[in-house]
């Protein structure tokens, strides 16, 4: 489930600001910080965040309000941070500590500032990771670890078994997919479980050419759905995807007219190297699908186009 959480404060930045002494209005707001209701400690957080990086300068008041009793208050708190760009590295110890955060909004939100650190918030990886198989934050943990590149592939083990969650196995395979994790991605695809196939197969697209032979794989799949999929994957490889006309051809014949159709597709971005399918394709012309019929006379024209 994913967490959604609306500020109260706009997403304003006020400009540059003297770096002394402290704006009264940013010691205004850090002195309401302190009131005994918990409504207007989010108000000053709000103001806070108008200041957008400068209110670094107040960093000590912001980490206090990490730990406030109210679940509220601690998510804008987080968001203060997460307008302060670079300038929250020094509360990265807090943000990620909120990760365990008892609400599971705070917990997703604590997630996404670490993701828009990037490879600064490398030391947060370990709990990240740690992060990936809670149902609520885990997509949000995930996308932290992709924005922070090949840094993250200590998190693969994780990610593979979050692979295997039907909750959470889009975002793992993806994640999987960008790190080049070709062998989590193929055990996946070999799953009982038709969406964790799918799932596995969407995330070899990050891969590239060497994914083909999988994929390939895939067009045989038992699934029609998962045929599908494949099958849509593999059109984009164009040159890349030439090993795929003998499973391509095969799939002209298919039951599913979807399948005829987007195998045609397929081969017609393959191009030229596609020729071998051009007697099926000619078969296809009396396909009782009109969209097969058509696209098939499509197909013959761009991989054989007509000599001037």
């Amino acid at each position: 489930m994913r967490c959604l959480f609306i500020p109260l404060f706009a997403m304003l930045i006020s400009p540059g600001f003297a770096e002394d002494p402290i704006p009264k209005r940013l010691q205004e707001h850090v002195k309401q910080l302190k009131s005994d209701k918990a409504e207007e400690r989010v108000s000053a957080l709000a103001g806070i965040a108008q200041f957008g990086a400068g209110a670094a300068r107040v960093m000590p008041a912001i980490k206090t309000a990490l730990k406030d009793k109210d679940s509220n208050v601690r998510s804008h708190a987080l968001y203060v941070f997460k307008l302060m760009g670079g300038k929250a590295i020094p509360a990265l110890k807090e943000i990620t500590a909120a990760l365990k955060d008892k609400d599971s909004e705070v917990r997703c939100i604590a997630a996404d500032v670490i993701g828009t650190l990037g490879q600064r918030a490398k030391d947060s990886i370990g709990e990240l990771a740690n992060a990936i198989n809670d149902e609520e934050s885990g997509p949000h943990a995930i996308a932290a670890l992709e924005a922070m590149g090949s840094l993250a592939r200590p998190a693969i083990p994780q990610l593979k078994k979050a692979l295997s969650n039907e909750e959470l196995c889009s975002y793992a395979a993806r994640a999987l997919g960008k790190l080049g994790a070709l062998e989590e991605l193929r055990a996946g695809s070999k799953s009982k479980n038709e969406e964790i196939r799918i799932e596995s197969y969407i995330g070899m697209k990050w891969i590239g050419e060497k994914a083909v032979s999988d994929l390939i794989r895939g067009l045989s799949d038992e699934s029609e759905e998962v045929r599908l999929n494949v099958i849509e994957l593999v059109g984009r490889f164009k040159e890349e995807g030439k090993a795929a006309v003998p499973a391509l051809i095969k799939l002209l014949t298919d039951e599913n007219e979807a399948i005829r159709f987007h195998a045609v597709k397929a081969l017609t971005n393959i191009g030229p190297d596609a020729k071998a399918a051009i007697p099926a394709l000619k078969k296809a012309f009396d396909d009782k699908n009109a969209q097969v019929r058509t696209a098939a006379r499509l197909a013959l024209e761009i991989i054989q186009p007509k000599q001037k």
